[in-house]
Parts: structure tokens; sequence; C-alpha cells
């Protein structure tokens, strides 16, 4: 009888977590996109090439966090984009091995951020407190359009990831 007493509340805990971490995972999947979108319906150019070249090199590459649709800055200088991570995971590690296997050649990691090359375009990421930065575009262009990524962790990353 004393077992089932404290039986019952401990697995009414259980449960609990279970159906809220099934919850915010749902939530995350809606609010949500798996990889960074650049492309948007009804752009002029010069920047509707911009951003599908962006949006190619963002496509060629695998991609962690969950990223904001629509969320981010675009212009003919390259594409930002912000992700959020569901749990703790090393954003430029995964970066160090997704970027070469995709063919990127990594020209850039001062442990701070990553900037690869690949076919006249650059992919750029920046780790944020629970989530990051990516930016793709030109590699004649400065990562974020700022050419100075030292100051990246402060003025890059936002303070509601």
């Amino acid at each position: 009888m004393r077992l089932t007493a404290v039986a019952i509340p401990v697995l009414i805990v259980i449960g609990m977590f279970a159906v809220t971490s099934a919850a915010l995972g749902q939530k995350m999947e809606k609010q949500f996109v798996s990889a960074p979108q650049c492309v948007t319906e009804g752009t002029d150019e010069p920047m509707a090439t911009a951003d599908r070249e962006s949006q190619q090199a963002f496509d060629s590459i695998s991609h962690i966090g969950h990223f904001k649709g629509g969320g981010g800055m675009s212009g003919v200088a390259g594409c930002t984009r912000w992700f959020v991570l569901s749990k703790d995971v090393d954003v430029l590690q995964h970066y160090r091995a997704a970027l070469p296997a995709a063919g990127w050649e990594v020209v850039e990691d001062d442990g701070r951020h990553l900037r690869a090359h690949l076919d006249g375009r650059a992919f750029d990421v920046t780790p944020c407190p629970g989530g990051g930065v990516v930016w793709a575009g030109s590699d004649d262009d400065p990562s974020y359009g700022q050419g100075r990524p030292e100051l990246a962790g402060t003025e890059i990353c936002p303070h509601d990831l």
C-alpha cells in the first residue's frame, strides 16, 4: 500500500516531464524551421539574386538548431539568420565537421566563429547564448555586413534567442 502511495506521485511527475518535453518539441516545430530561409516572394533585383545565392549556400550545409521562419536580415551583402538550440550543443564543432563534408573550405576558425568558402560563396557561423547566427554571401563580402567578426558575439547575438 505504501509503495503504491509513493509510486503514483512519482509516476505523475515523470509523466508531466515527458508530456512537457513533447509539447515543447511540437511548439518548436511549428514556430521554427530546420534550415535558414532567405528567399522571399516579391523581392526586387539585385537583392533577389543575392537571396537565392545565399539560400543555395545554406541549402548545401547540414544545420543544427531551429531557425525562426523569416527572421533575420537580407540584402545584397548576404543573408543572416538566427537559430535556437533545444539542447547544449557545440555549434562550432558541428560546423567544423559539416562544412568540409559539404565541400566547403574553412578559412577562418578563431574559436568564436567559423568562416568557410566554396565557389565564390562564403558562410559564417557564430555561437550565441542559447543558439547562434549564420550568414551566407559572397566571399568578397564581410560576414554579417560588418567586416569585424570580433564584434559578432556582442553586436550580432540577439538578447532573446
